[in-house]
């Protein structure tokens, strides 16, 4: 017999789903299965913290962005490891969406992804709630060649997110200068600078 087969309430399924370590699952039950199971993957209260690993591409992005709500309070995304050069691009359209459908939003994870400072969609992170960022392992892109405090990427950031406590920039490789954590010192809640 199969999951869509078994009849059990809503409830028992809700804290089923709720011990899924993965939210590209709930999108495959909605997706691919429909049913009982599709409406209950479906629920806001599974989108409260979202987990999404091996995110390859914008449609990967696509796909669960319209689940995020009022009610999300953490995101955490990991990067697909490619062979290729070309990395999975963190777009700012991304980060506009989570502005506006997660308000409330504590904790962005955004590891492994390759950030285009030419756009540097950070100026569009939910900046009243977030109090934790994390870009661990990402790389940025069409940075500067000589930079300061002041034209550091993470400059910009002090003056939006005040509620910031902890900042990761572990693994990011050789674009973490010192200018750039003397500028990441310079927010104003931060209390943990992990690099």
């Amino acid at each position: 017999m199969s999951p869509s087969q078994v009849r059990l309430a809503d409830s028992i399924w809700l804290q089923i789903f709720g011990f899924l370590n993965d939210s590209r699952t709930l999108l495959n039950l909605e997706l691919h299965v429909g049913g009982q199971l599709g409406r209950v993957a479906s629920d806001f209260s599974l989108w409260r913290h979202v987990n999404v690993v091996d995110v390859r591409s914008k449609e990967d992005f696509r796909r669960f962005v319209h689940k995020l709500n009022a009610k999300t309070l953490s995101i955490r995304l990991k990067a697909a490891k490619k062979r290729k050069k070309a990395d999975v691009k963190l777009s700012s359209a991304f980060l506009r969406s989570v502005k506006l459908r997660c308000p409330n939003l504590r904790s962005l994870t955004l590891r492994d992804f390759a950030v285009c400072c030419l756009e540097w969609p950070f100026i569009d992170l939910p900046a009243q709630s977030l109090e934790t960022l994390s870009l661990r392992g990402s790389h940025l892109n069409d940075l500067p060649r000589i930079r300061s405090l002041t034209t550091s990427p993470l400059f910009p950031l002090k003056r939006r997110l005040f509620k910031l406590r902890t900042l990761d920039l572990r693994d990011c490789g050789s674009w973490l200068k010192e200018c750039d954590i003397r500028a990441a010192k310079l927010l104003p809640a931060l209390e943990t600078l992990l690099h």
